[in-house]
C-alpha cells in the first residue's frame, strides 16, 4: 500500500514539474528594470526585455538603445546566454535563475564573459 502511493505521488509531482517550468518560463518573458554602477560609481538603470523567440537586449541608461542583444536558452533552472552585440559577442554565459511573478535573479554557474553579472556574478531584477 505504501508503495502504490509513493508511486501515485511521485507520478503526480513528475507530471507537475513540466508544468511548474512552462510557469517559470512564461513569467520570465517581458521587461524588467534594475541598476548598475557605472564607470563613475553611479547607478545607471538598466532595461532587461526577454522575448519569447529566445533573445534578449538590454538597454543601458534607459534610453531606448538595444546596448547589449543576444539569446538564451532555458534548461530547468537554468541559463545560457550568448551575447551578439556587446561587451563580450559569442562568450557564453551560465546561470542559475529564480523567477516569481515580480522578481528574477541570475546567481554565475559559470561565464567566458569576466566582469558580467558583477564580481559576486549575481544579477537581480524586477518586473516593469
Amino acid at each position: 500500500m505504501m508503495i502504490k502511493i509513493a508511486k501515485t505521488v511521485f507520478l503526480g509531482l513528475l507530471f507537475c514539474l513540466p508544468f511548474s517550468l512552462a510557469a517559470q518560463n512564461a513569467a520570465l518573458i517581458g521587461d524588467w528594470k534594475s541598476q548598475i554602477p557605472d564607470s563613475t560609481g553611479k547607478l545607471m538603470p538598466i532595461k532587461l526585455s526577454i522575448k519569447n523567440d529566445g533573445s534578449f537586449t538590454v538597454d543601458l541608461g534607459v534610453d531606448g538603445t538595444g546596448d547589449i542583444v543576444g539569446k538564451y536558452i532555458l534548461e530547468g533552472e537554468q541559463m545560457t546566454i550568448v551575447e551578439s552585440v556587446g561587451n563580450c559577442p559569442n562568450k557564453k554565459g551560465i546561470y542559475k535563475i529564480v523567477v516569481t511573478k515580480t522578481t528574477f535573479n541570475m546567481n554565475r554557474v559559470s561565464d567566458e564573459c569576466e566582469n558580467r553579472g558583477g564580481p559576486e556574478g549575481k544579477m537581480a531584477f524586477t518586473k516593469m
